[in-house]
């Protein structure tokens, strides 16, 4: 299938073909930037994307400041699938979808071609290489490939994001594409902004830092029956993360808020409790105090006042 965006608001209505998934909708993106000034400006760099899976076209927000909306709804967490006649708006640029039949090639999206990525530490620190044969495949602090470390590198592991990266193919050329991670992915020294870039052998690729840090090679579909001996060589089996089911799109750009963290229990409050609880109460013991001190005074001042009278009786009849 192939996906055409009609621009509504023009006459006649721009085109835009989609044929490459994920497509990329953005400010600083093809066609985007060369379309009127005033309503690209409403895009985020990095707004939305559409891509296809399992036979279905779908849109996602990526946190945009001005919102994906689909038939007048804003796109919210989960990628919403769109379909022919819908309405997609992005930011103050509104089109009308049309989904076309098209003959197709095998699909190559989820690695089917036989591509093969091979990432290979470059700080010592780091124990295992990757081996990724399916396609895309999510970086994320929660992947196999790198929970193995939250014993050994827990601080480092912090500076990977939830959803950090993704490397996924296109026209049998491998690309990685930052998710807008907090502490950023570097390709052979360069931080990543909001384009995708192609990845090339010798290249050299950072999560969040100098500690994971990998260096590139490819295995082409020709070659794929085997990784070449050195690979083989410096890879064994049991100092390597092999990655072989892909990550969905639908999980990659999912932009539902990460589910919160139970905030930490508050001290126990049993051992006041049991301390306030052991404790004696003075309260009582200090009313009774007063109450008797007071008592004291009256009959003192009573006594006083009785002599007072009994000598002023004496002498008068004195």
């Amino acid at each position: 299938m192939q996906l055409i965006l009609e621009q509504l608001g023009t006459a006649p209505p721009e085109q835009i073909v989609i044929s490459d998934s994920p497509f990329s909708i953005g400010r600083t993106e093809e066609p985007f930037s060369h379309l009127d000034a005033v309503e690209v400006s409403s895009l985020s760099k990095r707004h939305a994307r559409i891509f296809e899976e399992s036979g279905n076209f779908y849109a996602a927000d990526l946190g945009s400041a001005n919102g994906s909306f689909r038939n007048g709804e804003q796109i919210l967490g989960n990628p919403q699938v769109i379909r022919s006649g819908d309405e997609l708006k992005f930011g103050e640029l509104a089109f009308r979808v049309k989904i076309m039949d098209r003959v197709t090639t095998a699909d190559n999206r989820n690695g089917d071609d036989g591509m093969r990525l091979v990432l290979t530490p470059e700080n010592e620190t780091l124990d295992e290489s990757i081996v990724v044969s399916r396609f895309p495949y999510l970086i994320n602090k929660y992947d196999e490939a790198f929970t193995r470390y939250q014993t050994k590198l827990p601080e480092q592991l912090s500076f990977i994001s939830r959803r950090h990266a993704h490397i996924f193919l296109r026209d049998h050329q491998l690309f990685i594409e930052d998710l807008g991670s907090t502490n950023g992915t570097f390709v052979s020294g360069t931080a990543l902004d909001e384009h995708a870039q192609k990845l090339e052998d010798g290249d050299t690729v950072a999560f969040g830092g100098d500690c994971f840090v990998y260096k590139v090679s490819t295995v082409s579909a020709d070659d794929s029956e085997s990784l070449p001996d050195e690979l083989i060589d410096s890879h064994p089996a049991d100092r390597t993360v092999f990655i072989d089911s892909p990550t969905s799109f639908s999980e990659i750009f999912d932009n539902s808020p990460e589910p919160d963290v139970p905030a930490a229990k508050p001290p126990s409050s049993s051992a006041s409790e049991l301390r306030s609880a052991n404790k004696p109460d003075t309260s009582a013991s200090r009313r009774h105090t007063n109450t008797t001190v007071r008592w004291r005074i009256s009959a003192l001042i009573a006594l006083a006042a009785l002599i007072g009278a009994a000598v002023l009786f004496a002498l008068y009849n004195g």
